[in-house]
């Protein structure tokens, strides 16, 4: 009997040995690969907005940044820089932190991490006024966190372990980033285009009630920009086709939308000027 129970400890004691190692390795993989680069900067990316602004935002040198959704990605960077550069004489350097169908709760999470950071003295936004009449939830917050205990979850996360594999194969550049000239995100806009033509409005999930979008917007916008009168915030509408308002009008949604825009940007004039 008492072989039996050195024996049995034996086992347990070398698997749970094993298992620790195997930990250790796995955990010194995704330190070294960072995918999301929450431990240092790198100019090699996954493409993977959501995941990779904390780590970006922490890490690399910006004064500049272009926030909004899909309709705010065609913008490079560099050519930010050479328009705004040249209008105020101050070198500008701009990050892309827009979001493939971004929210108003993904831009909560995300002012919060970059004005923590405090580098960006411009902040351009695209308000886009499907952000604030629906929810995603799909910002992982603890990247955003500065917590040891949120920094062991990025590390021994299944996702994580997979996109070190997928930055090793598929590496992206700056340029390639955030923008629907990458093969990645021109598929997502042509299943979009795919879904809008058929009469399946993308739009049609979203709830336009003009109380809860003025919530989002006050709750999730335009306190970041009372508290933080330092930045210059440059705020425009994305143009879009005189369909989609078409659209907006026969669902009964246009006038509504309307009154919103103009509230909202009554509300920012006062803040901003």
């Amino acid at each position: 009997m008492n072989r039996v129970n050195r024996l049995f400890r034996r086992v347990v004691v070398g698997n749970l040995v094993g298992i620790a190692m195997l930990m250790l390795i796995v955990g010194a993989f995704v330190y070294l690969v960072d995918p999301y680069q929450q431990f240092r900067a790198s100019d090699k990316y996954i493409n993977d907005a959501r995941l990779e602004i904390p780590g970006v935002s922490r890490h690399h040198d910006y004064n500049a940044v272009l926030m909004g959704s899909s309709m705010a990605m065609n913008h490079y960077p560099r050519q930010v820089d050479s328009v705004f550069t040249v209008r105020d004489g101050q070198q500008w350097t701009t990050r892309n932190f827009t979001l493939i169908g971004g929210m108003s709760d993904d831009y909560d999470v995300i002012l919060a991490r970059l004005l923590k950071d405090d580098k960006a003295k411009h902040i351009i936004f695209c308000f886009d006024h499907f952000g604030f009449a629906d929810e995603r939830r799909a910002i992982a917050e603890h990247l955003y966190s500065d917590s040891p205990l949120d920094r062991l979850r990025y590390i021994y996360d299944y996702t994580t372990l997979k996109n070190c594999f997928r930055k090793l194969r598929r590496p992206a550049n700056v340029d390639e980033i955030y923008h629907f000239n990458s093969p990645s995100n021109q598929a997502v806009l042509k299943k979009a285009y795919a879904a809008s033509a058929n009469g399946n409005w993308t739009w049609e999930r979203h709830n336009f009630d003009y109380a809860t979008m003025m919530e989002r917007f006050e709750n999730r916008l335009l306190r970041h920009i009372k508290n933080n009168h330092k930045i210059t915030w440059l705020i425009y509408f994305p143009p879009y086709s005189i369909f989609e308002f078409i659209g907006l009008r026969d669902k009964g949604h246009l006038d509504t939308i309307l009154h919103f825009k103009q509230t909202t940007t009554e509300a920012c004039s006062r803040k901003t000027m």
